[in-house]
């Protein structure tokens, strides 16, 4: 894993050293459309709820079983949650960290009720790195309004832990009966990606982000893409309201035989989010 992070610190460094190379030969070039930089710190604080369902194959011991769960059953099955996005910015260059937690629990019985079992599975998804806007300028009929577009680069912590425990009544209590069967994978992606912003005034912007990340290396995963379009709106000065769409394809397997752990599926949903400036 140590390797991994270097080898994710060594590409976030190469891409930004390119980009800046290229900003410097073309300064010239781009003075008619440059606009007024900050030399100060802006930064984003954005809570965010994302209603996604989730459909794929999961494998845990060994089985591949289809799983399809919507909203609604998540979150009767959620324990606990978290969601919340930051961003800081100074002049071109900025940093994020969005991290993102689930806790399900669910429990089972067989058609007789013989054979019963309490379930968990949480998902762990740390995205973090930095960001580099390769160019900004005003657009539209009297330049009112502004096109960017952000270079993003970082790593993706993801941790993933199911268990399960059986509980039994009758001649298979002293058999099964309070056992315990479970497995617990973590590792870090290096990802890549940008995102495009177009303010279409000084209240309404539209964004699309994209990312993929895994590329299979080290322990990471075969592939991930993730996918956020919407819309921000400002209700304050210091305050938007955020809506949108969310896709996130997660392909990772490790293990085999009855020890195979893995999950080739998707989350996908809206997207809601307050985000606050200081």
């Amino acid at each position: 894993m140590h390797q991994l992070l270097l080898k994710t610190l060594l590409l976030v460094f190469i891409i930004s050293t390119v980009v800046s190379a290229q900003k410097v030969l073309g300064s010239e070039q781009n003075t008619e459309n440059a606009l007024e930089v900050s030399n100060e710190w802006d930064i984003k604080l954005t809570p965010y709820l994302w209603a996604a369902e989730l459909k794929g194959d999961a494998t845990l011991l060994g089985r591949t079983g289809s799983v399809d769960v919507g909203f609604s059953d998540i979150m009767d099955k959620l324990d606990i949650s978290f969601m919340g996005q930051l961003e800081a910015w100074k002049g071109d260059w900025g940093f994020f960290l969005d991290i993102l937690y689930m806790d399900l629990g669910a429990s089972f019985k067989t058609p007789l009720a013989t054979v019963s079992a309490d379930g968990d599975f949480a998902m762990t998804m740390l995205e973090f790195g930095v960001c580099n806007r390769l160019f900004e300028t005003r657009v539209g009929q009297d330049a009112h309004q502004k096109l960017s577009f952000d270079l993003l680069g970082g790593g993706r912590y993801m941790s993933l832990d199911g268990e399960i425990e059986v509980i039994a009544s009758g001649p298979l209590s002293d058999i099964v009966s309070g056992r315990k069967y479970g497995r617990k994978a973590e590792w870090v992606d290096p990802l890549v990606g940008g995102r495009l912003w177009w303010h279409l005034n000084n209240e309404l912007a539209v964004s699309v982000r994209f990312d993929f990340g895994g590329f299979d290396i080290g322990e990471g995963s075969n592939l991930t893409w993730n996918l956020i379009a919407g819309i921000s709106y400002q209700l304050k000065e210091n305050m938007h309201l955020r809506a949108g769409y969310r896709i996130f394809d997660l392909d990772w397997d490790r293990g085999s035989g009855t020890k195979k752990f893995g999950m080739d599926a998707q989350f996908r949903g809206p997207i809601f989010g307050l985000t606050v400036l200081f």
